[in-house]
């Protein structure tokens, strides 16, 4: 039993031993491939050069308890010899010195020099500007500008990056290139050196097409971090596929966003000031102006263009070319679209086209708005109206019909325009203080008032009719004059291209040196000289005579239903219920016509008419005049003023106190008396004359009366005198006088026998 113990003891103790020597060899062998792994992993050993070696580096820079910038390395290597750190996988961050920015610069590698502070990292440098609002938002990424270049150099004392290698960058709708960079992280300011570039997209769309991009170049750039304005070094140009800006330097403002907010373009140190061309379709457009500013919405299209500073433009087209100046404009576009929606113009506004045929139109205001229609699928883009927000004028210039040229001026307190398609002018309206004046060579002006007006357009832009209303004036000066020519006013009145006529209505009145006519409605046309008058129709002589007849010294008045005149030939004619009276002298008949030139006088159908008659000889100065007249009746009337004459036709009866003469027609004879006018002082009737005083008749062919001598002489046919208490008396020639009853017969064999008859007065 022992012994069997013994052994099994030992061969226990042997295998302890074994088991304890290989726990222990393990534990030795494990810790010697962990000491070889620790040295695999281990940096290698320093250089001699070396003096040191860290995992990870920061440092920042510190103004009154605020951190301006940090500076992180993953890895830095110092060495002994000249002082310089190896910094690598380096980023910079710039807070500012408000705390408001989160502007990162990340690059490879670095070498820090400790005494100088400053950081040259020779590879490819990241710069994103970013505000430290923004950099804590998810969408951080898209709300920063994002820069690539390479060998940077930053200085920790002064906190400025730079560098003059290439420069690319990018930020919301723009993309942009240059040559050497600077960036000053204390007030946030980074520049372009040379050759700069940008790309931007107004349509806010990521996949604009190449042909919307603009490409902006310049000589130079400076971006402020914290106002997020681009200031660009001219010259500057701006272009487009079809149009071009150039000017002497530039300014783009960001939004939060970095998207891009308004671009202004303003005159370089030289004075070149910013122009633009656009070239389309229909022809070319120029515009010139001290400042010109474009302001964008934030999904990116353009929004409103202003324009200051002596404004210029011009368009050159096939058919025509306009000029436009003003102040400053301001022009706003329909959303997305790019097309114009509203133009605004103020101070010293002028607008001038001028077309093919000769046509010339010009407006001038101090303000002017117009608008253009939103294009739809049923109606194209074109101006819609435009108005003039303080007084203004549209000019026409034309070539008159013998080559002249003829040119007509609408004027107002508010000019009131609509279009039709394609941009035609079709009506205008004109508010308060209306004025239209019209010259032509070799014709009157002409010049009209008016509290409103319309004018009317044709096809070919010209004017077709102006109408005018409320209190309406119009003066015509003769060619060479400024005044003393023919005026008018009613309460309305049209004016038509086509005819160069004027009618007016309501109280119509037209007046010149030698008349005044009052109608209705009075139309007269420039060309010819015609002249209308309708309802009411009078006339009144400015001067005695100048109607071209003087039977009286008073001025003749006119009045009729209608007027027909000619102001160039002096014909006028008056009809229906037609009167003229002068004096003591009255015509009426159901036409009267005027020859002023000849002087001449036409009334026809159911005429009637007053004459005053010359005092009897018997009469004696001291003895008081009669006053007589005579009364007439007839189908026609002619007088001749020159002639002192007046020949009644058909159906005769001229009526007088001394007796009654009936013919077929009646020539009355007239003498001018000082201070009386034209006075019948002889009556001659032909073609069955026939003559009564109280109870005498007499009969004969022919029959002459003599004022003067109160005598009547009867002759030819069968002349005849009838009294009721005395008999039949007959002659080849009876003589009677009203003086007394004394006839004179003579027979036909020339013997004269006197008889004596009781006249009843």
């Amino acid at each position: 039993m022992r012994t069997s113990q013994a052994a099994r003891y030992a061969r226990w103790s042997a295998m302890a031993a074994g088991a304890i020597a290989a726990v222990t060899l393990g534990v030795f062998l494990h810790r010697a491939w962990l000491a070889r792994q620790e040295r695999r992993q281990a940096p290698a050993p320093a250089p001699p050069s070396v003096e040191r070696l860290s995992s990870e580096l920061t440092f920042s820079k510190v103004e009154k308890d605020r951190t301006i910038f940090t500076v992180k390395a993953s890895r830095s290597t110092e060495f002994k010899a000249n002082d310089e750190n190896l910094l690598e996988d380096v980023q910079i961050t710039i807070f500012g010195r408000e705390g408001t920015r989160h502007d990162t610069l990340h690059t490879r590698s670095c070498q820090y020099e400790k005494d100088s502070g400053e950081i040259r990292c020779d590879g490819e440098v990241q710069i994103d500007l970013q505000s430290a609002k923004d950099a804590a938002r998810a969408d951080a990424a898209t709300r920063r500008a994002h820069v690539e270049t390479r060998r940077v150099s930053f200085d920790r004392s002064s906190g400025v990056a730079r560098t003059d290698e290439k420069v690319t960058f990018a930020f919301a709708n723009c993309q942009g290139e240059g040559v050497g960079v600077s960036y000053r992280s204390g007030d946030g300011v980074l520049r372009l050196d040379k050759d700069v570039k940008l790309w931007l997209r107004p349509s806010g769309t990521a996949g604009a097409s190449e042909e919307k991009q603009v490409e902006v170049t310049g000589s130079g750039l400076e971006y402020r971090r914290d106002t997020r304005r681009m200031q660009l070094a001219g010259p500057v140009r701006a272009v487009t596929e079809s149009s071009e800006m150039t000017a002497g330097e530039m300014a783009l403002e960001l939004d939060a966003s970095f998207r891009p907010q308004k671009l202004v373009a303003l005159a370089g140190r030289d004075g070149s000031r910013p122009q633009a061309r656009s070239t389309q379709a229909k022809g070319e457009t120029q515009m010139a102006a001290d400042e010109v500013a474009a302001e964008f919405h934030t999904e990116g299209w353009l929004q409103d263009i202003v324009a200051t500073g002596r404004v210029e433009g011009q368009f050159k087209g096939e058919k025509g070319n306009e000029d436009f100046h003003a102040d400053k404009t301001r022009a706003s576009f329909w959303p997305r679209s790019e097309r114009l929606k509203e133009v605004d113009a103020t101070g010293n506004v002028a607008l001038e086209d001028s077309w093919q045929g000769g046509v010339r139109r010009r407006l001038e205001t101090n303000a002017l708005k117009v608008l253009f229609t939103e294009a739809g699928k049923n109606r194209g883009y074109h101006v819609e109206s435009a108005e003039t927000l303080e007084p203004g004028t549209v000019e026409w210039a034309e070539a008159g019909e013998k080559g002249g040229k003829v040119v007509t001026r609408l004027s107002g307190d508010v000019l009131r325009a609509r279009f039709a398609e394609k941009g035609r002018a079709q009506q205008v309206d004109v508010v308060n203080h209306v004025q239209v004046e019209r010259r032509a060579e070799g014709q009157p002006n002409e010049t009209a008032t008016a509290q409103s007006g319309t004018a009317k357009f044709n096809r070919d832009g010209n004017w077709a009719q102006v109408d005018l209303k409320g209190d309406v004036r119009l003066e015509e000066a003769p060619v060479g004059q400024a005044a003393n020519g023919r005026s008018a006013r009613a309460d309305a009145a049209t004016f038509v291209r086509a005819t160069q006529s004027a009618a007016l209505t309501g109280n119509a009145v037209v007046s010149d040196e030698a008349a005044r006519t009052t109608a209705r409605r009075i139309t007269f046309e420039q060309a010819t000289g015609e002249i209308r008058a309708e309802g009411g129709v009078r006339t009144t002589e400015m001067q005695a005579g100048r109607g071209g007849v003087g039977l009286a010294p008073q001025a003749a008045n006119l009045s009729a239903d209608h007027l027909e005149a000619n102001s160039q030939t002096g014909r006028a004619v008056y009809t229906g219920h037609a009167r003229l009276w002068q004096g003591d002298a009255v015509i009426e008949a159901d036409a009267i016509e005027l020859l002023r030139p000849a002087r001449q006088l036409n009334a026809r159908g159911g005429v009637r008419a007053e004459f005053a008659q010359a005092a009897l000889a018997q009469q004696t100065a001291t003895q008081p005049q009669r006053g007589a007249t005579w009364r007439v009746r007839a189908g026609t009337l002619t007088y001749w003023d020159a002639d002192g004459k007046a020949r009644l036709e058909k159906n005769v009866r001229a009526e007088s106190a001394e007796g009654v003469i009936q013919a077929e027609a009646v020539d009355l004879y007239f003498t001018r008396t000082a201070g009386q006018g034209q006075q019948v002082t002889r009556a001659v009737a032909t073609g069955g004359v026939e003559v009564r005083q109280g109870d005498r008749r007499a009969t004969a062919e022919r029959g002459e009366y003599t004022v003067a001598e109160g005598k009547f002489v009867l002759s030819g046919g069968n002349p005849t005198i009838f009294d009721a208490s005395s008999g039949t008396t007959t002659g080849r020639q009876l003589t009677f006088y009203n003086a007394d009853d004394t006839i004179i017969v003579d027979s036909e064999l020339g013997s004269r026998t006197l008889t004596k008859h009781r006249v009843e007065k």
